[in-house]
């Protein structure tokens, strides 16, 4: 490139004032010289000394002129709406975390309720059971007692039977 056509570009000028001493830091001078007080780019801060004059920020950055102020402007209110989208998306879903939180909090609330009604109701279906086979066994105990007390009866009633027919042929 000529220099004519770099000096023409923005930021080129930049570009070719540090392409012209890119050799400073190869020098054996400058590599042996003491550097006291002195930062170990120049004197400031950023620059070699030889630079140290160039006034980088009074151009600016290269990019915003005056016609791409409204294109800033108008990146800048669509990241700001982009930000209170954002930020309403967050807060809304936020909220609707915390009612997913609270109905699980309620689902496990009432799996519990439900578990404590499942035992208590296993419980009394155990009983129940437990009952209805003492029942049972009452019964059949009930039935044996009855057909020992009818045979007994039923002999009686026969020794009866036979003493009144007894009397009764006198």
């Amino acid at each position: 490139m000529s220099p004519t056509s770099s000096a023409s570009r923005p930021g080129s000028s930049h570009e070719a004032a540090l392409g012209k001493h890119s050799s400073l830091g190869s020098s054996k001078a400058s590599v042996s010289e003491p550097r006291v007080g002195r930062s170990p780019l120049g004197t400031q801060g950023c620059l070699p000394a030889s630079l140290s004059g160039l006034n980088f920020r009074s151009q600016g950055p290269p990019y915003p002129g005056p016609s791409l102020q409204p294109l800033l402007g108008s990146l800048r209110r669509r990241l700001s709406k982009q930000k209170a989208e954002y930020e309403a998306k967050i807060q809304s879903l936020e909220q609707h975390n915390q009612e997913l939180q609270l109905e699980v909090s309620n689902l496990r609330s009432n799996l519990e309720q439900q578990r404590k009604w499942y035992s208590l109701v296993e419980i009394k279906m155990q009983n129940a059971e437990r009952a209805r086979k003492d029942a049972e066994r009452r019964n059949q105990m009930l039935q044996r007692e009855m057909e020992e007390f009818f045979d007994t009866f039923g002999e009686l009633t026969n020794e009866v039977k036979k003493t009144e027919r007894i009397v009764q042929s006198f």
